[in-house]
C-alpha cells in the first residue's frame, strides 16, 4: 500500500483508492488530507466535499484487484489488509503510462523501468510519498481513457446536510482497485489546484479550495488611503491598484500563466503609468501591458469604456522568488475626463485576475478567472444663480474665476496665494484643468436668463472671486468661500458604487443639501448697491441659499469641508 496514505477498512471488504485531485477537480488535498470512512456498508463509496457545485466529477480505475480477506478476529480493525492478485484497469492507458515513466530523467522515477506489470508499479508507486507523489499524479490524470472505450465511475451531487455552502459529491457503487478522480469539465470550475495523490479506503475526503482572489482599489486624494469609492476633479490623474493573491499550490506548478484584464468607463481617458510589483517590490520585465481596447460591453455602465491587460506569460520566470504567499500588485494612473458621469452612481472601473488552473502538462490552456471587483470615483457641479441682494432679481455682466488652494484670515482676507490655482473650463461648464496664472484661467460671464455652473469638482473647499461687477453694483472685497461635502460607498448588496450625501456649505455657516441623482449643489451669489456695501472685510455681500445643515467647519483660517466614507487601506 502506499505508505503515505490513510487507509481504512469496512465492513464487508476493503476499496483502496487511488485519488489524484489535479487542477481541473478544483480541490486540494494533502497528502495527509482529512479522510474519514463512509460507513460501514458492503459496497463502499468515495464521498468527496467541495465548495464548487458545478463540478462532473468521475473515478477513472488504473489498477484493480480482489480484496485481501477480512482480519482475524481480535486483530486491530484499522489495519489495511490491501488488495491481491492486482492487475490493470480499464480507466487508464497503460503503455502510455509506463513509456512517460520509463523514459523520465526525473530521480523519483528512477527505479520504474517502464516494463513493470501492475502489481509491481503500483509496489513501487507506494514509496512515493510528498512533492514526489505529486508529480506521479500528474503524469497518471494524463494517461486516463477519455474516449468512450472506458465508462468511469459517475458522482451524484448533493448539498450538504451539515455544512452550509458545502457540496457533496458521492460515488456509492464502486469496485477494489485504484483510482484517479477527474472533473470532466475544467472550464466550468474557477479554481486553481495542484494534482495530489492518494490512497485512502472507502472516506469522505475534505477538500480545499485553492483560488486567488482579487481586489480593486482607488486612491482618495484627500487622505491618500485606498478605497472602493472616492471623488475626484474631472482633469485629475485618479490612482488605482490592483491585488491578486496566488493558489496555496503554487509550487506544484511548473510554470505559471497569470494576469490582470482591466476595463474603465469612458469617463477616464487612457491608464498611464503602469507599474507592477512582487511582494511590494517593482518588476520591470517577465511581463507585457497590452494596447487598449474598446471595451467589450455594449451597453450599461462601461459601454464606450475601454480595456487593458497585464500579462504573465509565466510568473515563475518573471518572479522566480514568489511564493504561495506573494501578491501582485499592478499600479496605474487615469485621467478623469469630460465625458465623466456627474451622477449619484460615479464612474466605474472594473477588472479581474485570470490565472492557469492546471499544474497538468497539456491541461494549462484551462483558464481560470476572479469574480470582477469595482470601483467608483464621483466628481460634483456647483450651480450658482447671481441676484440682487435685495430683489432677488437675476443680474447679468458679473465675471467670475473659481480658486483652490488659497488661504485666508479670520476676516476673510487673503492670507497666502502660495498654492491657489484657478480653474480651467470648457464650453460645457466642465472644469478640465487648473492653473496657478489667473490670466489663464476661465472667466464666466453671468446671464440674467441662465445659472453659471461649475461642473465636475472634487469635494473640499473653494472660492469664487468675482472680478467684475454688474452695472450699478461693486466688486466685492473678499472671495466668496463655499466647500463641498460627500459620502459615498459601495452598496454591498448590489456592488455599485452610490453617493449617499452631498451638501455645500458657507463659511459664514450656511448650507443647502445638494440633488443626490444630478450630483448637483445650488447657490445664489448676491450684490449689493454701493450704498448697500460695508465699509470694511467679512463675507459682505455674498448671501447663499438656506436649506439643510450647514457642515462647514472652521479650522484656523482655513474651512474643512470634506466628510467622505473611507475604506481602509
Amino acid at each position: 500500500m502506499f505508505t503515505h496514505a490513510h487507509r481504512n477498512v469496512a465492513k464487508g471488504g476493503l476499496l483502496t483508492v487511488l485519488v489524484a485531485l489535479f487542477a481541473a477537480l478544483a480541490v486540494l488535498v494533502s497528502p495527509l488530507a482529512h479522510a474519514a470512512p463512509v460507513g460501514n456498508d458492503e459496497d463502499p463509496a468515495i464521498t468527496i466535499k467541495s465548495k464548487q457545485h458545478d463540478q462532473d466529477l468521475a473515478a477513472y480505475q488504473i489498477f484493480k484487484g480482489q480484496q485481501s480477506p477480512l482480519p482475524k478476529e481480535g486483530a486491530d480493525p484499522t489495519e489495511p489488509t490491501g488488495l491481491t492478485m492486482i492487475s490493470w484497469g480499464e480507466g487508464i492507458d497503460k503503455d502510455g503510462l509506463l513509456k512517460e515513466l520509463g523514459e523520465s530523467t526525473d530521480p523519483a522515477f528512477a527505479a520504474i523501468t517502464g516494463k513493470e506489470n501492475a502489481a509491481e508499479l503500483a509496489a513501487k508507486f507506494s514509496g512515493l510519498t510528498g512533492a514526489d507523489a505529486t508529480k506521479l499524479s500528474k503524469i497518471v490524470a494524463k494517461h486516463i481513457v477519455r474516449d468512450d472505450s472506458y465508462t468511469p465511475v459517475n458522482f451524484t451531487l448533493t448539498p450538504s446536510e451539515t455544512e452550509e455552502g458545502i457540496y457533496e459529491y458521492t460515488a456509492k457503487t464502486v469496485d477494489a482497485g485504484y483510482y484517479v478522480v477527474v472533473d470532466r469539465n475544467p472550464a466550468k470550475v474557477t479554481a486553481a489546484t495542484s494534482p495530489i495523490l492518494k490512497v485512502v479506503g472507502p472516506v469522505t475526503v475534505d477538500v480545499k479550495t485553492s483560488v486567488p482572489s482579487h481586489d480593486k482599489q482607488v486612491e482618495e486624494n484627500s487622505t491618500n488611503k485606498l478605497g472602493e469609492t472616492a471623488d475626484y476633479n474631472i482633469g485629475d490623474d485618479v490612482p488605482f491598484v490592483l491585488h491578486g493573491t496566488l493558489p496555496s499550490n503554487y509550487a506544484d506548478f511548473d510554470s505559471y500563466k497569470y494576469g490582470f484584464r482591466d476595463t474603465l468607463s469612458k469617463g477616464f481617458d487612457d491608464p498611464q503609468n503602469v507599474k507592477v510589483y512582487v511582494d511590494d517590490k517593482e518588476i520591470t520585465e517577465g511581463f507585457t501591458v497590452s494596447a487598449v481596447k474598446p471595451a467589450s460591453d455594449t451597453e450599461g455602465h462601461y459601454a464606450g469604456g475601454k480595456t487593458f491587460s497585464v500579462d504573465f506569460a509565466d510568473l515563475k520566470k518573471a518572479a522566480p522568488n514568489a511564493t504561495a504567499d506573494s501578491k501582485i500588485d499592478v499600479k496605474y494612473t487615469a485621467k478623469l475626463n469630460d465625458k465623466a458621469a456627474i451622477d449619484d452612481k460615479g464612474n466605474g472601473n472594473k477588472s479581474l485576475v485570470y490565472f492557469q488552473k492546471s499544474a497538468l502538462e497539456g491541461e494549462g490552456d484551462h483558464e481560470g478567472k476572479t469574480p470582477e471587483d469595482h470601483t467608483w470615483v464621483f466628481t460634483y457641479t456647483v450651480e450658482n444663480t447671481k441676484v440682487d441682494r435685495w430683489t432677488g432679481d437675476k443680474l447679468s455682466g458679473a465675471e467670475f474665476v473659481l480658486t483652490r488652494g488659497f488661504t485666508y484670515n479670520g476676516d476673510g482676507s487673503l492670507d497666502s496665494s502660495e498654492n491657489g490655482e484657478f480653474a480651467i473650463l470648457d464650453s460645457n461648464e466642465k472644469v478640465i484643468g487648473w492653473t496657478p496664472n489667473q490670466d489663464d484661467a476661465t472667466t464666466v460671464v453671468t446671464k440674467a436668463d441662465a445659472p453659471f455652473s461649475f461642473k465636475g469638482l472634487d469635494a473640499g473647499n473653494y472660492a469664487l472671486r468675482e472680478t467684475k461687477a454688474p452695472t450699478g453694483y461693486q466688486l466685492p472685497t473678499n472671495d466668496m468661500r463655499f466647500g463641498i461635502s460627500a459620502e459615498h460607498q459601495e452598496n454591498a448588496e448590489n456592488g455599485k458604487g452610490e453617493l449617499t450625501k452631498l451638501s455645500l456649505a458657507t463659511v459664514d455657516g450656511k448650507g443647502a443639501p445638494g440633488d443626490l441623482s444630478t450630483a448637483t449643489m445650488k447657490q445664489d451669489v448676491t450684490n449689493s448697491s454701493g450704498s448697500d456695501l460695508p465699509s470694511t472685510g467679512g463675507m459682505g455681500t455674498v448671501l447663499f441659499t438656506a436649506g439643510g445643515l450647514a457642515v462647514m467647519l472652521l479650522a484656523g483660517f482655513g474651512i474643512v469641508a470634506r466628510n467622505r466614507k473611507r475604506a481602509e487601506a
